[in-house]
């Protein structure tokens, strides 16, 4: 039972982080007159590998499910995956304002 709880807690984590990343966004896109319909889902990848990194080192310590061989990811792979998370996030306002 511990099992379904834990995989519903990150579905909704995902979830709620997802539509408040796509939302903040979308506002900072258009906030800089930036049409970026097409390339829209590249910024939400970027968006899922940050929270990607915000549940491995913090919020997998956090839930129901407690396991024993639970490690944080390391400094350097979280500066790694962070930076290309604001990578991806960027390219699309990037090619949005090189293309107008």
């Amino acid at each position: 039972m511990r099992y379904l709880i834990e995989i519903l807690r990150v579905g909704l984590i995902i979830f709620f982080l997802g539509v408040i990343g796509g939302a903040l966004l979308r506002y900072l896109y258009s906030s800089i007159g930036v049409d970026t319909d097409g390339l829209a889902w590249v910024g939400n990848a970027g968006i899922l590998i940050l929270i990607y990194v915000l549940y491995q080192n913090r919020l997998q310590h956090t839930g129901w499910l407690k396991k024993e061989k639970v490690k944080k990811l390391s400094p350097s792979l979280t500066r790694a995956l962070v930076s290309l998370a604001v990578i991806v996030i960027a390219v699309p306002a990037v090619i949005g304002l090189i293309t107008n």
